[in-house]
C-alpha cells in the first residue's frame, strides 16, 4: 500500500542564484517567513473550541465596560440602534379580515406592546427592542421568554448573556458539561448554556435567575436572537469583540494624554537653579503657616527664630524647581502633546474600531465628510441599519404572533380561524438616513409617477406604512367633504362645494376649481 509524500519533506527543485528553495508551498506562508512574520495560531476546526464558553463571558465583560467608559463607542451603538429600531414598529395588519384586523392593531398597539414586559410599561416593546439591538452589539446575544400573567395575558421576559448557562461569571466553573445530565433534555448536547439536537439546532435553553435558580426552557418559549457570524457558533459573538484591544488601546492613550495636559495645565513656570529647589522665602512661594514646635526638638535656628513651613496650593500656575549646573534661569513650560501626528492615529484607531460595530466616524464628526462621500456613507449605514432591523423582524414577529395567539385562546381579542390570515403582519420602519430629503423626496415623487416605485416603499422609508397612510386619508377626505358641504350650505351657496374643498386643501400650485372650470367652458 503507498503512502501519499509528506508535505514537510517535500523538496523544491527551484532555487535562486545562492542555491536556496525559491519556493516550498503554491501560496506563500508566515511559517516560511519566521523573520519577517510574526507567528500566526492554529485554530481549530470548530468555532464552538476557538470561542469557547469562558472566551465569550471575557469578551462580554470588556465590551460591556469599554462601551460604559468610551463615549465615542457608547454613541455609535446609540446612534445605530436608535435609526433602526426608533419609534417606528407598529404593527400592520395585511389579511382580508379588515375588521379583526382593526381589533387585532388596537389590542397589539394599546395593550400589548405597553404592557408585554414583566418589568413593566418603562419597557415598552419598541424600546424592549432597542435595548436588544444593543445587547447584540455589545453582550453578543439576548434572550426573550415567552410567558404570561396568572389571567393569561401574554408576556415577555428578557434575560441578558450573562443569565443564559452556568457560566464563569456565576459559578467560577470555567468548563460545563457536554450533555444534559437530567430533566426533559437528559442526554442533549450542551454549549454555554445552549441545548441542541445532533443537529446542531437549539432546542432549549438553561436560564440562571437571579436567586441561583437553574431552569433548562424549550426553545418552544424561548428566542434566543444574535447576529451570526459563523455558520458553527452556538452563541452570538459582540461586535466590539473584532476591535476589543484597539478600544483598550484608545482609552489608555486619551488617558494618558489628559493626565499629561492636566499636569502641563497646572505648570506656569520652570526655575532652574544652582540648588534645585527654592530659597527660603522666595517671592514664588505664596502662602505659609506657622507650625508649633513639638517639645523637646530642639528647632530654633541662629537668631531665636522660629523656623516657617512653605507651601503652595495645587491649583495651577506652579512654579517647579529643577537642578541648574550651568547658572539660573526661568522658561515657560512648554507641553506638545497631543501631536498632530498623535491625533491622527487616534483618529485612525477610532474610525476601523467603528467601523467593526456597523457605524462610521463621520457620522459622529460632521466636518470629516464631503457632498459626493456623504450620500455613499448614508449608503452604506443604511445597508448596517438594514442588517440590525432583519434580525430585529423575526424578534418582532415572534413576539407579535405569540400575543396574538394568547390574545384569541383566552378571550381578548376575537377569534380568526382562517388559516394563516390571522398572522400576515408587517412591521412600520424608521425613516433611512439621508444627507438631502429633499432631493431625495423630489425622486421619489418622479419614480412614483412614472412607476418605478411604489406607495409602499416610500411610506416605509419615512417610517410609515401604506396602510396606515390610506386609512389617515379616507378620514381625511371624509371629513373635508362633510366640512365643504357645510360650507356650501352656510354660505347659500356662494361657495360651491368644489371650491370649498379647493380652499381646504390644495392639490397643485396652481389649483382651478371645477365649478370655475365648468362657467369658462360655458363663455366659451
Amino acid at each position: 500500500m503507498s503512502r501519499l509524500p509528506t508535505p514537510g519533506l517535500r523538496k523544491s527543485t527551484l532555487v535562486d542564484q545562492h542555491g536556496r528553495p525559491m519556493a516550498y508551498w503554491q501560496y506563500p506562508s508566515p511559517r516560511w517567513n519566521l523573520r519577517q512574520y510574526k507567528p500566526r495560531f492554529w485554530l481549530a476546526g470548530d468555532t464552538k473550541v476557538n470561542v469557547s464558553a469562558y472566551d465569550r463571558w471575557e469578551m462580554v465583560n470588556y465590551s460591556r465596560q469599554l462601551r460604559s467608559q468610551i463615549d465615542v463607542l457608547d454613541t455609535a451603538i446609540t446612534q445605530k440602534n436608535s435609526w433602526a429600531f426608533g419609534d417606528a414598529w407598529e404593527p400592520h395588519y395585511c389579511g382580508q379580515n379588515a375588521k379583526w384586523g382593526q381589533e387585532a392593531e388596537e389590542f397589539l398597539r394599546y395593550q400589548f406592546y405597553p404592557m408585554c414586559n414583566v418589568r413593566g410599561p418603562l419597557y415598552h416593546f419598541k424600546r424592549s427592542l432597542s435595548i436588544s439591538g444593543m445587547a447584540w452589539d455589545t453582550d453578543g446575544d439576548d434572550l426573550m421568554i415567552l410567558t404570561e400573567t396568572e389571567n393569561h395575558f401574554p408576556q415577555l421576559a428578557f434575560y441578558s448573556c450573562m443569565r443564559i448557562g452556568w457560566g464563569g461569571q456565576l459559578s467560577g466553573v470555567h468548563r460545563q458539561a457536554d450533555f444534559v445530565q437530567e430533566g426533559p433534555f437528559d442526554g442533549a448536547k450542551i454549549f454555554d448554556g445552549i441545548i441542541m439536537d445532533r443537529n446542531g439546532r437549539m432546542i432549549g435553553v438553561r436560564v440562571v435567575d437571579e436567586d441561583g435558580n437553574v431552569s433548562d426552557l424549550s426553545s418552544f418559549n424561548a428566542d434566543l436572537a444574535y447576529e451570526p457570524v459563523w455558520s458553527d457558533q452556538g452563541r452570538g459573538i459582540p461586535r466590539i469583540a473584532v476591535s476589543l484591544l484597539r478600544w483598550m488601546n484608545l482609552q489608555d492613550i486619551d488617558e494618558f494624554l489628559q493626565r499629561g495636559m492636566k499636569r502641563a495645565a497646572a505648570i506656569g513656570l520652570k526655575f532652574k537653579t544652582e540648588e534645585g529647589e527654592a530659597g527660603v522665602g522666595n517671592e514664588v512661594i505664596t502662602s505659609e503657616v506657622d507650625q508649633d514646635v513639638p517639645a523637646g526638638n530642639d528647632t530654633t535656628e541662629t537668631g531665636g527664630n522660629t523656623p516657617k513651613v512653605y507651601y503652595e496650593e495645587i491649583e495651577g500656575g506652579e512654579a517647579y524647581f529643577f537642578n541648574s549646573t550651568t547658572g539660573e534661569d526661568v522658561e515657560e513650560f512648554r507641553f506638545q502633546n497631543p501631536h498632530p501626528n498623535s491625533e491622527a492615529f487616534i483618529e485612525r484607531l477610532t474610525r476601523g474600531s467603528l467601523a467593526s460595530v456597523g457605524w462610521f466616524y463621520e457620522l459622529l464628526d460632521l466636518n470629516q465628510t464631503g457632498r459626493a462621500p456623504s450620500r455613499l456613507l448614508c449608503d452604506l449605514a443604511n445597508q448596517s441599519i438594514w442588517s440590525r432591523q432583519a434580525a430585529g423582524e423575526l424578534r418582532a414577529r415572534r413576539a407579535v404572533v405569540y400575543a396574538l395567539a394568547k390574545a384569541m385562546k383566552h378571550g381578548f381579542i376575537s377569534r380568526n380561524d382562517d388559516g394563516m390570515d390571522p398572522y400576515l403582519w408587517e412591521f412600520g420602519l424608521p425613516k433611512q438616513v439621508s444627507v438631502d430629503a429633499g432631493n431625495d423626496e423630489q425622486a421619489d415623487r418622479e419614480n412614483l409617477k412614472i412607476g418605478t416605485t411604489s406607495k409602499a416603499i416610500l411610506a416605509q422609508k419615512r417610517g410609515l406604512h401604506w396602510k396606515q397612510i390610506l386609512r389617515q386619508r379616507h378620514e381625511e377626505i371624509i371629513a373635508n367633504a362633510v366640512e365643504a358641504a357645510d360650507i356650501e350650505k352656510d354660505t347659500a351657496g356662494k361657495i360651491t362645494f368644489e371650491k370649498a374643498m379647493e380652499l381646504l386643501e390644495q392639490r397643485s400650485a396652481n389649483p382651478q376649481s371645477r365649478g370655475g372650470a365648468r362657467e369658462n367652458n360655458a363663455k366659451t
